[in-house]
């Protein structure tokens, strides 16, 4: 079996995972397409409905943070800085990739100190 990392989270994780899932059951691409269609809309619509503005610093140790982070982006938070306990590995380079091309530095195998060094220089909000 295939294995596809990140997860359907916000519109552009939804829609890389819907791909990639797709891609490895041999789904046909009209039946992605149709799918991308119905929900990436309601997805998009309901991260508008209610944006975040705040800049906010994201840590933690069991392997979310990266998602939570996109999906704090897609909602309109500015999030500079993501540490996880977690190892780099290439399950999650899509999403590392996606949040370094918006400007947040991701930090793997951050220890406490890491993490409070970027608080105490990005001065999030929350």
């Amino acid at each position: 079996r295939k294995i596809v990392g990140s997860a359907p989270v916000g519109h552009d994780g939804t829609e890389a995972w819907l791909e990639s899932i797709g891609a490895a059951c041999n789904v046909a691409g009209e039946k992605i397409d149709a799918a991308k269609k119905r929900f990436l809309p309601m997805i998009k619509a309901a991260l508008a409905a209610k944006p975040i503005d705040a800049r906010i610093t994201v840590s933690g140790y069991e392997g979310s943070e990266l998602l939570v982070a996109r999906l704090l982006i897609e909602s309109g938070a500015r999030v500079p800085y993501v540490g996880t306990a977690c190892p780099r590995t290439q399950w999650s380079d899509s999403d590392r990739e996606w949040l370094e091309t918006r400007g947040t530095r991701v930090q793997y195998r951050a220890s406490l100190e890491m993490d409070l060094a970027a608080v105490g220089e990005f001065k999030p909000d929350l």
